[in-house]
């Protein structure tokens, strides 16, 4: 890769250094096991325990961190087991959510993984003949990484835009939702880990994952598992299919009542179920045996086709290889197709180069023929595989399984009414869902079907977007009408669409519409029954995509009611519309906002005052904590001609293009782009434009040499002061951790950020304002009218600052903030000024009042900045502190579960005395439960490490002790004594416990854990008996 010393870091290098080396290994089939730590700088973090701000920060930067959970977890999803891809899923969840760094988690997190899964794809991509052109691509996608890991809102918008992902609200209350989905398991291409994760990066928060006619208790528990780390609403439906007039038609059995792991194994274990699971299998094993068929029909007669077609030579496809190619998942006529393709693809590919070599010699004619078959092959689906050669009409001969038949060799499950089906799931759960898939029903078939299943049929799935043609508006319109008139319990209007029906029927000359006739006219007759299945409970509606996420010929997953989004994502939504890049549904339902009120802890003496101010008009909820709530009423959605309200989160299907081209195509040249400008030297370039802005202007405006020349440096200094200032403040102040220097909590390219834009703000305060408008024009100065000179001169500042930070992307909270700030500067201002004239005078100089007109500029910045340093580094300390309550809350939740595990396993033994004896519970531990003695090491070495690094974690953790029993307080400090045994916890640390790069954190546990163990001692008021203890080691 050659490396340019004006574009690009030295840190990019080292990421795609690190990501470059770990799928070499994964190219040479290798586990990420202890022998990656054995990579240079690319450690494995091997205890997935460790928390994102614990110790291992001392081994490996956020990013390198970042970017090997996702690796982890993409290799995990093609050759690990179930174990390793959810233990990525959570370290890379943590990882993401875990920033310090900003408010904006939810975004900059879904754009942090899909850099990643794009980056690690760009890899796989790369051959040697284009290896320098990728380069570039794979530095920019490492330095937008790199971009992405600090959370500054304009840059994340920007990726998300690049991504095609829609900004969703940081309080993660959008409705955003897929009632159908496929994984791995039935017809889909990733597993339900990968599927959980991308559903979070598209922002989804409810999810129903389908399966055909049976689901494995594994598959179910990884799904569960995946969505409980995510935060995702999860449902697992399973698809049969029924008898309904010659054809077969589709119930989904909703497992809504399961969202617990041991429910599910419970439920699934049941007698009554394992037996509809053995039904279900045999069904699909009666499907297999029929795709296995089309496989054979394919090596005897259609490879021959496919071969004359495209002028190729295909190897056979033998079952076991069709198997072990789609997984665990069910054998479907799409996974055959997508073997053949794959098959069609590497036979021409290998045979591309030949016939490029013949262009020159070839005629024209043959060259428009060749020509026409390359692109065709580029265009080739495996939709045009299946209607070419594997549907029925190409194998009239072969049974048809979507036709309902009868014989020994049909399963029963496959031969079952809709009825004798819905009450054969209904006796197993009375509580349950059944839905029904309206593909190809009418409102005869609805009406009909909910009125024989006896109001078994819970859910109507009104849209499906892989189903749904714009031609098939009428008749779900037809369906929607006849679901609002169910639910709203109208019988005129149930009874006017039953004759609707009846006189659609057509004058009912034949057998069989003469039977639906009088079933229709027994329908009209008992429109009280059908009324009272719906009557405590609604029909209600699902709504999916039916996404399999393989390849963009298909629709992406999710849908959105918009309106719950942020004002700038609706606009991105209908831009995306008008591009057709999204589809926005027919259809409309309710969403409602609801605010709820909890009481917050208000002190004894604030009672009295609080419970008079709740007394007067508009202060009913005075000191209540306010949270707002986006909710829907999926049953009132109903379909429109006009323009409806729930939109697609994935995108469009678009062309597919499989890479074949006549001629080899131009390889893609990247233009220089700006935005990736050496770090160092964008900062160099920052600060002098900024300190030339400033100089040049008071040049301009000053006749005084002092301001004209100092000036500038002034300025600066004072925004380098009151950024340092804010930091250390934010960090803890002079109660910081001694381990920590001032420079520590100073980020200097956010300091070169301020210069910039403060050195920009100097022409508009000093030559715009002060010198042309206020003193030149108005003869307005600090001598004759201070007051109004800073209040101008304070607002104009306001206004720019607001101005940059709307554009650079700021949240709305720091716009107020820096609005406030300059309303607060003025008097400040004033006071400085006060200060300064009544000192120059005190010390005889004669031009006072000349200095404080000349240097209002650099009085008002200084007061401005004032403000900004003890406001903004208050802000700092607030959001620190609401971190480590954050990072203390979830190491002691684990640290209180993990005592709570040594109670059970010591029932006869007082656990604080084990506790106090370490080297004998880790004896113990070592034979009753070898994996516990891991885990409170880790918690104790990360519990250090918050209170030795991490801002503000002293003052949380005193807070938190204080909040403890006597009884958690005991345990806690105990617990941590566990740091005593140097000898067993270097072990680790040499074995990889946060990998190769071990070294400086070793040093630090060995270094500085006395000190700890002392200081925990102080805070909590436990005798550890320290002196006996340490004097032993």
């Amino acid at each position: 890769m050659s490396k340019s010393v004006f574009f690009y870091d030295a840190q990019d290098y080292e990421l795609l250094q690190m990501v470059q080396q770990v799928l070499a290994q994964k190219k040479q089939k290798k586990f990420f096991d202890n022998d990656i730590n054995r990579i240079k700088k690319t450690p494995k973090l091997l205890e997935s325990g460790l928390h994102p701000h614990g110790i291992k920060e001392l081994a490996l930067s956020r990013e390198i961190r970042i970017a090997n959970s996702v690796i982890q977890l993409l290799y995990s999803l093609e050759q690990g087991k179930i174990k390793d891809r959810l233990t990525a899923l959570k370290e890379l969840h943590d990882e993401v959510l875990y920033s310090d760094s900003t408010n904006f988690r939810y975004n900059t997190g879904r754009v942090l993984i899909q850099i990643m899964k794009d980056l690690v794809r760009s890899f796989d991509d790369i051959s040697d003949q284009d290896q320098n052109i990728y380069s570039e691509k794979l530095l920019r996608l490492a330095n937008n990484f790199r971009k992405a890991v600090s959370g500054r809102r304009r840059e994340i918008r920007a990726l998300l835009s690049y991504y095609h992902l829609v900004e969703m609200p940081e309080t993660w209350d959008q409705i955003t939702f897929d009632h159908h989905v496929h994984d791995s398991n039935s017809k889909g291409r990733k597993t339900p880990t990968h599927l959980i994760m991308d559903a979070w990066i598209k922002g989804i928060r409810t999810l129903t994952v389908i399966y055909y006619n049976y689901i494995e208790v594994a598959a179910a528990q990884e799904l569960l598992r995946a969505a409980k780390i995510i935060n995702i609403n999860v449902r697992i439906g399973i698809e049969y299919r029924a008898v309904f007039y010659k054809r077969y038609i589709s119930l989904i059995w909703e497992l809504g009542h399961i969202s617990e792991e041991r429910d599910l194994i419970e439920f699934l274990n049941n007698p009554p179920v394992r037996h509809i699971m053995q039904e279900g299998k045999a069904a699909s094993r009666y499907y297999t045996d029929h795709t296995l068929m089309l496989l054979n029909r394919y090596n005897v007669q259609h490879k021959a086709e496919i071969e004359k077609c495209y002028g190729i030579n295909l190897e056979l496809i033998s079952p076991q290889e069709f198997l072990e190619f789609i997984g665990g998942g069910q054998a479907s006529l799409l996974h055959l197709s997508e073997l053949i393709k794959q098959k069609i693809l590497t036979a021409f590919s290998n045979k591309l180069p030949e016939l490029r070599n013949k262009i020159s010699h070839n005629s024209q004619e043959e060259n428009r023929r060749l020509r026409k078959l390359c692109d065709e092959i580029n265009r080739l689906s495996t939709n045009d595989i299946i209607q070419n050669w594997l549907c029925t009409q190409k194998n009239s001969d072969l049974p048809n399984p979507t036709l309902p038949k009868t014989g020994d060799d049909v399963p029963e499950l496959l031969s079952l009414s809709p009825k004798k089906l819905a009450g054969w799931i209904n006796n197993i759960n009375g509580k349950t869902n059944i839905i029904l898939n309206l593909c190809s029903l009418n409102d005869a078939d609805v009406l009909e079907l909910l009125y024989d299943c006896e109001g078994m049929i819970t859910h109507l799935e009104l849209f499906n977007l892989k189903e749904y043609k714009e031609a098939d508006l009428p008749r779900l319109q037809a369906v929607s009408d006849l679901q609002q008139a169910i639910n709203t319990g109208s019988a005129v209007a149930i009874k006017r669409l039953t004759r609707f029906i009846l006189q659609t029927q057509g004058d009912c000359l034949d057998e069989k519409q003469n039977s639906r006739c009088q079933h229709f006219n027994s329908i009209l007759r008992n429109i009280p029954k059908l009324q009272d299945y719906y009557r405590d409970a609604p029909l209600m509606t699902t709504m999916g995509t039916d996404s399999i996420g393989r390849g963009r010929e298909n629709h992406g997953m999710g849908l959105v009611f918009p309106e719950t989004l942020p004002k700038r994502s609706q606009k991105y939504i209908v831009n995306s519309i008008k591009k057709n890049t999204r589809s926005l549904l027919p259809i409309k339902a309710q969403v409602y906002f609801i605010f709820k009120y909890f009481p917050a802890n208000i002190l004894p003496f604030g009672v009295f005052l609080t419970s008079l101010l709740r007394k007067l008009p508009g202060f009913s909820f005075f000191a209540y904590r306010k949270i707002h709530e986006w909710k829907s009423k999926l049953e009132t959605a109903h379909y429109v001609k006009d323009k409806g309200n729930i939109a697609t989160l994935g995108g469009n299907p678009t062309l597919v293009e499989n890479g074949i081209y006549f001629k080899e195509p131009e390889l893609k040249k990247f233009e220089t782009d700006f935005q990736y400008t050496n770090t160092f030297l964008a900062n160099i370039i920052k600060v002098s434009v900024g300190f030339l802005a400033a100089l040049f202007s008071f040049l301009y405006t000053q006749d005084w040499w002092v301001i004209a020349w100092l000036g500038a440096p002034m300025f600066f200094a004072i925004t380098v002061f009151r950024n340092i200032l804010q930091s250390v403040l934010g960090g803890g102040g002079i109660k910081r951790s001694p381990l920590l220097r001032w420079n520590d909590y100073v980020s200097w390219n956010r300091i070169c950020d301020s210069l910039f834009y403060s050195g920009l703000s100097v022409p508009l305060l000093e030559l715009v304002i002060r010198s042309y408008i206020l003193q030149d024009n108005f003869n307005l100065t600090v001598s004759n009218n201070p007051i109004l000179v800073f209040s101008i001169i304070s607002a104009a500042n306001g206004a720019y600052i607001t101005a940059h930070n709307i554009y650079r992307g700021l949240p709305k909270e720091a716009i107020y903030g820096n609005i406030f700030r300059s309303v607060l500067a003025v008097p400040v201002a004033m006071l400085y000024n006060f200060i300064i004239y009544n000192f120059l005078v005190l010390i005889q100089f004669n031009e006072a009042v000349l200095v404080v007109n000349y240097g209002s500029a650099v009085i008002s910045k200084a007061a401005s900045d004032t403000i900004a340093g003890g406001v903004e580094g208050f802000a700092d300390a607030v959001n620190n502190l609401r971190l480590r309550r954050w990072d203390y809350n979830a190491k002691l939740k684990e640290l209180f579960k993990c005592m709570a595990k040594l109670e059970l396993l010591f029932p006869d033994k007082e656990v604080f005395a084990l506790l106090l004896k370490p080297k004998e519970l880790m004896h113990s531990l070592g034979t009753e439960a070898s994996g516990l003695e891991k885990i409170i090491i880790v918690n104790a070495l990360d519990l250090m490490y918050f209170w030795m690094y991490q801002p503000r974690a002293r003052t949380m953790l005193a807070k938190l002790v204080e909040e403890m029993t006597d009884e958690e307080r005991t345990t806690f400090a105990g617990s941590q004594l566990v740091l005593i045994r140097e000898k067993e916890i270097s072990r680790l640390f040499v074995d990889g416990l946060v990998g190769k790069n071990f070294s400086k954190a070793l040093s630090f546990y060995l270094g500085f854990y006395k000190e700890y163990l002392e200081d925990m001692e102080k805070l909590t008021g436990i005798n550890l008996h320290l002196k006996t203890k340490l004097n032993i080691i």
